[in-house]
């Protein structure tokens, strides 16, 4: 499957985003580069690799998630799942917490279950 250009900037898989770019991660931070304080930000532009930045990370945690339903049984907030689950897409979230704090606590008392088939 051809890997996409990047879907803000056009950039082809390989090349760096352009300047103001809303995908492109800190290569610092790992947070969005248009709006992160890192000095290392300018050092460098990250290169498009053909999907949405973390999602590879994700894959190699084994962090996925779905929409989930809680204790009131009303949709629209996610949890974690296993890979297989129905819906299941990587967990961009979880990773985003895990960055900026360094811990894996995005779901601690988290009374969310995944849907069933």
């Amino acid at each position: 499957m051809k890997k996409k250009p990047c879907p803000d900037c056009d950039a082809e898989v390989g090349d760096p985003h352009t300047e103001g770019c809303d995908v492109e991660r800190c290569t610092v931070c790992k947070g969005q580069r248009l709006s992160c304080n890192c000095k290392g930000h300018k050092r460098m532009l990250a290169e498009w690799t053909g999907e949405w930045p973390g999602v590879e990370e994700c894959r190699e945690r084994g962090w996925y998630c779905q929409d989930g339903f809680g204790p009131d049984r009303r949709w629209g907030s996610f949890c974690p799942c296993p890979k297989n689950a129905p819906g299941a897409r990587e967990d961009l979230n979880r990773l985003a917490h895990f960055h900026a704090t360094g811990k894996d606590t995005k779901y601690e008392g988290c009374t969310r279950t995944p849907r069933k088939a």
